[in-house]
């Protein structure tokens, strides 16, 4: 039914009703398990989608922790402008398979990420190349991401309450130097 005239036919009463109402009508109901991206089938926390970035970055200290050494990247002699207010060296690229979802609705993508030392609140950053890649569609009001697959629509889901903690943390730890 469409969303205006289910409105008009019964009036909300609250914010929070009307919300809920677009949801269920858009079928944004919330998905169980949808927060789930995995890299090298490791799961990665704070990972920002950004569908202005032109490359898909991951932070030195998160390539660090995947264990990989410094022969595993593919030197990069150039600089990133306008990331963080200023630039940032790259240290080298290294393409990686990325999960994307749960079990029976996923799907993975080869991505190349361009790693960068750099001072970052996320430990990965997915930009226009594999958001093209994945035909992901963002619906940034209920900080989603939904992708085509075979078996129908897979989908992602941001945590707005961790989101705030994990960037505030981020800028106590770097006392505002951003």
């Amino acid at each position: 039914m469409d969303l205006i005239k289910d409105l008009a036919r019964k009036p909300t009463k609250n914010m929070a009703e009307l919300l809920e109402r677009c949801n269920k009508l858009a079928n944004m109901e919330e998905v169980p398990q949808a927060r789930k991206v995995e890299i090298t089938r490791r799961p990665v926390h704070r990972v920002l989608i950004d569908t202005g970035a032109s490359v898909d970055l991951m932070s030195l200290d998160a390539y660090r922790q995947f264990g990989f050494g410094n022969d595993a990247l593919k030197p990069k002699g150039t600089s990133l402008h306008g990331f963080s207010g200023g630039s940032a060296t790259i240290k080298g690229s290294i393409d990686l398979l990325v999960t994307f979802g749960q079990t029976p609705c996923q799907t993975k993508i080869q991505v190349k990420f361009m790693v960068v030392r750099s001072v970052v609140a996320f430990n990965a950053m997915l930009g226009r190349p594999s958001l093209t890649a994945l035909q992901a569609i963002i619906l940034p009001m209920h900080l989603k991401m939904k992708f085509p697959m075979e078996n129908g629509i897979g989908e992602i889901r941001g945590d707005q309450k961790k989101a705030r903690e994990c960037y505030a943390t981020f800028i106590k730890q770097n006392k505002g130097n951003v």
